[in-house]
């Protein structure tokens, strides 16, 4: 699959955030991608929305500032990256997929670190 005239892989960031699902277009034109809406298996998609669940587990939506520190940091975003193989390797060379806090690589269009 590809994103436009170019050929271009479609890009994929694996990033949590509050009330989204857990993946988004990388390069090109942003947005929130439903992980079901991919073809990937239902145990995949399963495991991205629980994700994005432990993401959520502690906030408070009254009192953002009184929401308790992740338990356990090092092992969500081992999971994240687990989760980003996962999903590059189900969804095959048409797709370029990396989790979010991985810079894009410098060599596709638009998807470069930002230089003055």
């Amino acid at each position: 699959m590809t994103d436009g005239q170019d050929g271009a892989a479609r890009g994929i960031k694996v990033m949590p955030d509050y009330r989204c699902w857990p993946l988004w277009r990388d390069g090109g034109e942003p947005g929130n991608i439903d992980p079901a809406a991919l073809p990937i298996p239902p145990a995949l998609v399963a495991a991205l929305l629980a994700w994005a669940d432990a993401f959520e587990a502690g906030f408070d939506w009254n009192d953002p500032a009184a929401s308790p520190a992740m338990p356990d940091p090092e092992g969500f975003e081992a999971e994240g990256r687990h989760l980003a193989a996962w999903l590059a390797a189900e969804l095959g060379p048409g797709w370029r997929v990396r989790y979010w806090r991985d810079q894009p690589p410098s060599d596709q269009p638009g998807m470069g670190r930002f230089s003055p």
